[in-house]
């Protein structure tokens, strides 16, 4: 898992981008900075 931080961080209500990445893996983007990966959470 990638926990390096986000130059801005997400605050409540704020739109996110959360996309499929490579072998099941997600990806979140916060006002078009480079994506991290995330986990999902059943």
């Amino acid at each position: 898992m990638d926990f390096s931080p986000l130059a801005l961080s997400p605050k409540p209500g704020m739109p996110v981008v959360i996309k499929r990445a490579a072998l099941g893996t997600y990806k979140m983007s916060v006002r078009k900075q480079p994506g991290i990966k995330v986990k999902r959470i059943y």
